[in-house]
């Protein structure tokens, strides 16, 4: 940081983390095999309809994203059930696996119907897996 002077010491100190490295291999072998959804927000600015949230959807072996902006975060279990339903029927497959960052929004019981309904998820977190061992 030498030679970057104060400013240069201030805008280091806001990087709050570095990219994750490019992928090289593909682990999947078809479109909607597995899906990476995280959701975000509130951000200080709403959209023009009032979102302040929003839900992110990867398909990992395309990588095509969507984003679903959401008025709050109760929405997410209704945007991403029309979202599920629209898309496998659109590419005629079956949606695998879906994977989280298990921040406690999709760990909830209209979460784990869908899991258990529809989708395996793809978890690591032993306490949610017993959640849905429960269910079966």
């Amino acid at each position: 940081m030498e030679g970057y002077g104060q400013v240069g010491r201030y805008i280091f100190g806001k990087i709050v983390k570095s990219s994750f490295k490019t992928k090289d291999i593909v682990s999947t072998s078809r479109p909607l095999e597995l899906l990476h959804i995280d959701l975000f927000g509130p951000v200080s600015t709403a959209s023009l309809y009032g979102s302040k949230y929003g839900l992110v959807i990867v398909d990992d072996y395309s990588r095509w994203t969507w984003v679903k902006f959401l008025r709050s975060k109760d929405n997410a279990y209704d945007v991403f059930s029309n979202f599920c339903t629209q898309i496998q029927s659109e590419k005629e497959m079956k949606i695998l696996k879906v994977r989280s960052d298990h921040g406690g929004e999709f760990e909830n019981e209209q979460f784990v119907q869908i899991y258990v309904d529809d989708i395996i998820f793809g978890s690591t977190n032993a306490s949610l897996c017993k959640e849905f061992s429960k269910l079966l």
